[in-house]
């Protein structure tokens, strides 16, 4: 049985996302691999649920699990009358023009934080002077944003700093100055560079601000420095639930919702320099299993998420959790032992 501190250990290590998570269906072909994760002096859990335990026939659900985050999904299509079919899922259409930072969009930027094989270090907000958005429609001043942003990496690349990284651009309302009332866009940045301490990344916040006022070529360049360096422009980052915190946004919706434009707004985020991704483990747990899972993730993922927690334990029900990989693993130990012992009445949550 797992001990009494797992229910608080887990809860300070789970958040769900408000959806559930429907990707395309894909086949996996490779159940037995072995696993990157195992111990010589036991057997590895990832192992075991590789092969797929399926004495009662049922179809496999499967986990994709990394870092920070854990997939339920499925290779069938569920039918309204519970009728299956193998495969299935379909391609998305053609993409339209970007007008606002999407609630799918904010999701997989923060999926995509949570399987970087490690979090980011630093980060770092870069803005821009009125003078230099002055007469620019919607789509001009995504596109000259696009282009210092091109500029300024451009130049990290030349100056050979081993950074990764990723960088979101948010669309905030000027509620002072001559662009007051008028949406413009500014860059959020989280990234790490290999080898660097605390101080120094203090001491090199100040020349990548300086380096960017130069790149915005703006006329107001005291000015915009002062901000671009001021201290609150940029500060550490002290684990992976801070930083997606910091690119969900939430706080940032006004009361009338995200900001819809009426042209393009060009790309929401993308990467700086080459992030590396966790490998991620595949398990396979059969129906009975994947109810234990169910009702262990239930159990600990907040209270007021009560739709969530409502579809977390609907049969074949497709869904993503933020968790750590340590505590999914905590979770599939717990459910070995009480299929070799039938001990589920022994549930301690």
């Amino acid at each position: 049985m797992i001990n009494s501190n797992f229910n608080n250990q887990a809860r300070e290590s789970v958040d769900q996302g408000h959806d559930a998570y429907r990707p395309s269906v894909e086949l996996n072909k490779s159940r037995n691999g072995r696993s990157p994760l195992c111990e010589e002096s036991h057997a590895c859990i990832s192992d075991i649920f590789s092969n797929g335990n399926n004495d009662n026939n049922d179809l496999l659900e499967k986990l994709i699990v990394s870092e920070g985050v854990t997939k339920i999904k499925r290779d069938f299509i569920v039918s309204e009358d519970e009728g299956f079919l193998l495969g299935g899922g379909g391609g998305g259409g053609r993409k339209g023009e970007v007008v606002t930072f999407s609630r799918k969009s904010r999701r997989n930027l923060m999926i995509k934080l949570a399987e970087m094989k490690s979090r980011f270090e630093f980060w770092q907000d870069f803005t821009f002077s009125d003078d230099v958005m002055q007469g620019l429609s919607v789509k001009k001043r995504a596109k000259f944003t696009s282009k210092v942003l091109k500029a300024f990496k451009l130049w990290l690349e030349r100056e050979g700093y081993k950074i990764q990284g990723v960088w979101k651009r948010e669309w905030r309302e000027r509620i002072t100055g001559i662009l007051q009332g008028l949406y413009v866009p500014h860059f959020h940045m989280l990234y790490s560079i290999e080898g660097f301490s605390e101080k120094d990344y203090f001491s090199l916040a100040l020349l990548f601000a300086k380096k960017w006022v130069e790149f915005t070529g703006t006329k107001n360049y005291e000015k915009a420095l002062k901000v671009a360096q001021h201290r609150k422009s940029y500060r550490l980052i002290n684990s992976r639930k801070q930083a997606n915190v910091y690119v969900s946004d939430q706080k940032y919706i006004s009361k009338n919702g995200e900001y819809i434009s009426e042209e393009s707004i060009g790309r929401n985020w993308g990467y700086i320099g080459k992030p590396e991704f966790a490998e991620n483990e595949t398990c396979y747990l059969n129906l009975s299993e994947m109810a234990l899972l169910r009702r262990v993730l239930k159990k600990i993922v907040k209270k007021n998420k009560t739709k969530f927690r409502r579809m977390i334990v609907k049969k074949y029900s497709r869904f993503f959790v933020f968790i750590e990989k340590s505590t999914v693993y905590r979770i599939l130990e717990w459910i070995v032992k009480n299929r070799m012992h039938r001990a589920v009445e022994s549930v301690p949550f």
